[in-house]
């Protein structure tokens, strides 16, 4: 409502919901020409090239891609998203982008962490005698795969 109501901005809050796909197409000559400079504007040689191995970046939700490629698009590392679990498809892809390019790769997983009281909540739910304690260490941000 606040941001229908224009109390706040409606970039404050990202909302990944709407997914779009739209062709290319353009007004008209002087459009591509534009396009085709901005294009030229944003090239880029390859920043892992020529490098042993080359890094990517995967998180569990496709919601979380945007804040970590906005960190790690300048070190042209890549973000994968399973979606919310660890795709074959992903792992497929992955695998395939390494044997293509000859090269070692370089996995590195990105999760969400859970609070101490959101554990302590969800273990209290679960009912398991095995669900570990709300006191226990949090599970590694990032681990790396070779």
């Amino acid at each position: 409502m606040a941001r229908r109501s224009g109390r706040i901005p409606w970039n404050a809050i990202r909302d990944d919901t709407e997914t779009a796909a739209e062709p290319v197409a353009f007004t008209g000559v002087v459009d591509f020409q534009q396009a085709q400079l901005e294009a030229a504007r944003a090239y880029r040689l390859d920043r892992q090239a020529g490098q042993p191995a080359r890094i990517e970046l995967f998180c569990e939700t496709a919601r979380m891609v945007p804040q970590l490629a906005a960190v790690a698009e300048p070190f042209g590392v890549p973000c994968y998203s399973g979606s919310g679990c660890n795709s074959l498809p992903g792992k497929r892809g992955a695998a395939h982008r390494a044997a293509e390019g000859g090269h070692a790769a370089v996995h590195a997983v990105a999760t969400q962490m859970m609070s101490s009281a959101s554990r302590s909540r969800t273990n209290a739910n679960s009912g398991s005698a095995s669900a570990r304690p709300a006191t226990a260490a949090p599970p590694p941000v990032c681990s790396a795969r070779r």
